[in-house]
This record gives structure tokens, C-alpha cells and sequence, in this order.
């Protein structure tokens, strides 16, 4: 149970300011680089599991690292990477990665000239979609698209093993309080149905339109919440 909940804490937090919140460097080169510090917590009925993250942005022209490593305790240690482009149509992963505890390393390769996608866990192969994630880069493309005007979209996202569609609804503003604190923020959720795990994020335009706040709750009750803690721009 303690690594069910942690591998949760992994691909669900980005996060942004100590006590007084930095603002946006500038739209002329977005995401600017950042240092990202959160804090996170998982609950189930009368189990709790705290952790602490790291997520960090390095650019180099059109190309992006994001890599995201998560500590809970002495518990857990959890680590994942998207590596690829950001352009006109914002976020284009390449190459992402996932660690869970000292379980082996599992990746994931978009090859958007070849149309496929393929993954180190299985001989599945499935195609490219127009703007298709991965579990990382997902949280940033949801900025992009605020930027562009989005409302409600679609995103097909790869995971380590195979790849899903995520519905996200606009639900509109809302005024949160964080450890970092309080920010305007404009909410998306992707809906929990029969099939998918509910997802809720909350994007503050002040920082460059990434999440403050970032909820997920799947079909058994399992909560895992995280707070923006602390950002750095650079």
C-alpha cells in the first residue's frame, strides 16, 4: 500500500513559490526554467503518507528536461523524466521515464517521424496523436493550452505501458491558499467516471500558467494532494 500511494505522489505535482510567490519572468520564451518545491499528501481511509518533491525545467533552445523526483519519508523514493521539444503547438515529448523505488527503470519513446510509440515494458506499439503527452509533461501542456484560449480538450497521454485519452473540463476561477500562499487560479478536472481516476488541477496565470495545486482521487478513495510549497525562476 505505502508503494501504491507513492507512485501516485509521482506523476501528479508541480508547484511554485516559498512566502512571497515570484511572478512570471515573461511570455517571450515559455516555460521560462524553474525549481519547483511541493509538498504532498496521500490519504486512504486512516492511512496517510506524507512526501516531498522537486520538479525541475532546463531549456536549451526549443528543447526542454523535466525531471521530477519525489521523497516520502523513509518510505519511498520515486523519479521521472520527459525530455523533448516545446514549439508552436507547445509541449512534444520525446523520451520519458519512470522510476518507482528500486523497481527496474521503465521508458517510453515518441517517434513522431515514424508515427509510433514505444515502450520499454511491453512490445505494444500505438501511435502518435496531435498533441499527445506523457505523464510529466501532461501538467504542462494544460498551460499551454490556457495560453492559447482552451476551455475543454482532450489529450492523449503515454504512460509506461500504454497510452489513454484524458478528458479535461474548464470548471473556472478560484482563489487558493497554499503553503507558498494564496493565488487566482483557473481550475481543470479530468471528471472520475466508470473507467478513469479523477484528476484536478489548478493553473495560476501569475506563474507563468502552471499548477499551484494539483488533487487526484481514484475509484477506491485513494486522495493524493499536493501543495505548492516553493518556485524559482531563472
Amino acid at each position: 500500500m505505502i508503494a501504491r500511494i507513492a507512485l501516485l505522489l509521482l506523476g501528479l505535482v508541480m508547484a511554485g513559490s516559498a512566502h512571497t510567490a515570484p511572478a512570471c519572468p515573461g511570455e517571450a520564451k515559455w516555460p521560462p526554467p524553474f525549481r519547483f518545491e511541493y509538498d504532498a499528501k496521500a490519504t486512504l481511509s486512516f492511512l496517510g503518507l506524507s512526501g516531498t518533491s522537486t520538479l525541475t525545467l532546463t531549456r536549451a533552445a526549443d528543447d526542454y528536461a523535466l525531471v521530477y523526483e519525489t521523497v516520502a519519508g523513509v518510505w519511498f523514493s520515486a523519479r521521472q523524466t520527459s525530455r523533448g521539444r516545446i514549439g508552436a503547438d507547445g509541449v512534444m515529448p520525446v523520451d520519458y521515464t519512470e522510476r518507482n523505488g528500486s523497481k527496474p527503470l521503465l521508458s517510453t519513446h515518441l517517434d513522431w517521424s515514424a508515427g509510433r510509440v514505444t515502450f520499454s515494458a511491453t512490445d505494444k506499439v500505438v501511435p502518435t496523436q496531435p498533441q499527445m503527452q506523457d505523464r510529466l509533461s501532461l501538467l504542462l501542456q494544460i498551460g499551454w493550452l490556457l495560453r492559447a484560449h482552451a476551455a475543454s480538450f482532450a489529450l492523449p497521454v503515454a504512460g509506461a505501458r500504454g497510452s489513454s485519452n484524458y478528458d479535461i473540463v474548464r470548471r473556472g476561477a478560484e482563489s487558493v491558499e497554499t503553503p507558498a500562499g494564496r493565488f487566482q487560479t483557473i481550475k481543470f478536472e479530468r471528471p472520475m467516471s466508470e473507467h478513469d481516476d479523477r484528476i484536478e488541477v489548478w493553473i495560476a496565470p501569475a506563474l507563468c500558467n502552471l499548477p499551484v495545486r494539483v488533487r487526484f482521487t481514484d475509484r477506491k478513495g485513494l486522495t493524493v494532494g499536493n501543495e505548492l510549497r516553493s518556485a524559482k525562476f531563472e
